[in-house]
């Protein structure tokens, strides 16, 4: 009896062998690298500058 290929069952293209494993680690840099800039870039955009020094006021021993 000849076996059914089940849906979990692929064959490789002739003269190409799959790697699905280095793919997914690929994929996982980059959306590492791209979640990264994106988080620097807005934390450049956002920032500006130093914050400025407190204004002095009355201490409250002094009231």
């Amino acid at each position: 009896m000849a076996e059914s290929l089940s849906g979990f069952q692929r064959l490789p293209p002739p003269g190409r062998r799959p790697r699905p494993v280095a793919q997914g680690v690929a994929a996982m840099i980059a959306a590492v690298l791209i979640l990264a800039c994106g988080l620097l870039a807005g934390r450049w955009l956002l920032d500006g500058g130093p914050a400025p020094d407190p204004s002095p006021g009355p201490s409250r021993s002094a009231v």
